[in-house]
């Protein structure tokens, strides 16, 4: 079962040479293709369900040297959920990329690197050690940088810089992490209830642990936009729209946010966490970042910049639930990763079909779209009632736990931030749907007769994520029982 793991990691690699031969040959070979290797990923993983749903967690050595470095593939709930949550939207976001990209300088190149990093993301997902974990997940910012500056304009060149200072910089507190955790413990194995559970002096540890923490807070925090370390993300959304809805959904941020909790639990341990003055300062940082980020979103004109202030923003419900420390507070968080993906997906693609069928990014020129675009719009305005939280979306599934958290752990300053960043929501949402569907047409969009809805390539992807975010909050078992499942491994408990 643990092939399957490996096969999704390697099956990008090692059909390299196959891609950049077919990929530069034939565009409708080069669909098909991209189509066939992300499906075969999609099912591998799906494979690995019904040994995760017996119990087990599967694993493989699969290179050592020192003894130290060693490269660690493990499965686990936590792991596959992240895994199945990335395979499947990267099949709807190869679709959509294909009629997006279309007329577009390049796509070779970028097609290359897009199912490279489907790989890596994998390997992110998979990674059973602290080392396996930091390879991968420095791996991820080279492989994506090309798809960041792939339309190698002045501003996708200073984006892209911006991008490597950003991620390089927390990979290398991440590294002098990952080398004081090795000097305090002489492993760099995940633990249940973290490495250093039960040894008294390191659970004293003082200064030293609160300095780990920080490093590993701040290494992490970068990829997850943890203001203020968030500077990179707005800058990137030069990238194509697939990119852009990836690194916000999928890829990037979630990379971040995944290494920040298994790290969390798998090396610090609950119990140590409701210890630490740093965890304090940790959760105001984020409450900064939930409601900071929602009023920048308002400020926004570019409908692309203000979808990314509003990651911003959700990533913090993430980040917020895992700092309660209590089973509901994480069970909002860890689903958030999911629901989020989901919503902001959509509402991404939805930008990136108004561009290319009006060459529209402000949000004042928008004025009567959804009457042209009434399918796009209306996917749009299910994706910003998740966003919020309204009911049925999956997005209310999120924010009860976290308030059903917030309320366990006694602090009112959570709920009332909680409540506030919702209202936020709505603020800077609601006017795009109003204008949308009730305002006249502006000039330039009223002169062209009929809809203009994007081609079926771009637009059923839309459709599907958008009903399916509507189902799960309809059924939310789908995800719990992974959730349930990562909660019990990482020993969260009240």
């Amino acid at each position: 079962m643990v092939l399957n793991a490996i096969g999704a990691i390697l099956i990008p690699i090692f059909s390299l040479p196959l891609n950049i031969w077919a990929f530069r040959k034939n565009e409708m070979l080069r669909n098909i293709i991209l189509f066939i290797l992300t499906s075969l990923i999609f099912v591998l993983v799906l494979g690995l369900v019904p040994a995760i749903k017996a119990g087990g967690n599967l694993s493989l050595h699969v290179f050592s040297m020192l003894s130290v470095w060693e490269i660690f593939i493990q499965v686990d709930p936590f792991g596959l959920l992240f895994a199945m949550l990335s395979s499947g939207l990267w099949i709807f976001t190869v679709l959509y990329a294909i009629g997006y990209m279309k007329g577009y300088k390049n796509q070779s190149r970028f097609f290359i690197f897009l199912i490279l990093s489907l790989g890596i993301t994998m390997g992110v997902a998979f990674s059973g050690n602290l080392f396996t974990l930091y390879l991968f997940y420095e791996i991820l910012t080279f492989i994506t940088y090309p798809l960041v500056v792939h339309f190698q304009s002045k501003e996708a060149l200073k984006a892209g810089r911006k991008y490597l200072t950003y991620s390089l910089s927390g990979a290398a507190l991440i590294l002098l992490g990952l080398i004081l955790t090795y000097s305090l413990t002489g492993s760099l194995s995940f633990a249940k209830g973290g490495l250093f559970a039960g040894n008294i002096v390191l659970q004293e540890g003082g200064w030293v642990i609160e300095f780990l923490f920080t490093l590993f807070v701040l290494g992490f925090g970068v990829k997850a936009a943890i203001m203020p370390l968030h500077g990179w993300l707005p800058s990137a959304m030069v990238a194509p729209t697939p990119v852009s809805a990836l690194f916000h959904a999928v890829a990037v941020v979630n990379s971040g946010l995944f290494g920040l909790i298994r790290v969390l639990y798998g090396v610090f341990g609950i119990e140590l966490l409701k210890k630490l003055m740093m965890g304090k300062v940790f959760m105001i940082l984020v409450l900064g970042t939930i409601v900071v980020g929602s009023a920048i979103a308002f400020l926004q004109e570019n409908l692309k910049k203000r979808l990314a202030y509003s990651t911003i923003s959700q990533l913090g419900y993430i980040t917020l639930g895992v700092s309660l420390l209590n089973p509901d507070g994480w069970r909002g968080g860890i689903i958030h990763i999911f629901n989020h993906a989901l919503l902001k997906i959509t509402l991404f693609f939805c930008a990136g079909i108004i561009y290319k069928m009006t060459h529209k990014k402000k949000i004042s020129e928008m004025h009567g779209i959804g009457k042209k675009m009434p399918l796009t719009m209306t996917a749009f305005t299910i994706a910003t009632l998740g966003m919020i939280g309204i009911p049925p979306s999956n997005g209310f599934i999120s924010k009860w736990y976290l308030l059903q958290g917030a309320f366990k752990a006694g602090s009112m300053l959570t709920i009332f931030m909680l409540l506030l960043s919702a209202l936020l929501n709505a603020g800077y949402f609601f006017p795009i749907i109003i204008n949308a569907f009730f305002k006249k047409e502006t000039e330039d969009l009223h002169i062209h007769e009929g809809k203009l809805e994007a081609p079926a390539i771009m637009l059923i992807p839309v459709l599907i994520i958008a009903i399916s975010t509507l189902l799960i909050g309809i059924w939310p078992q789908i995800p719990l029982w992974l959730v349930e499942r990562s909660i019990e491994m990482m020993g969260v408990v009240d």
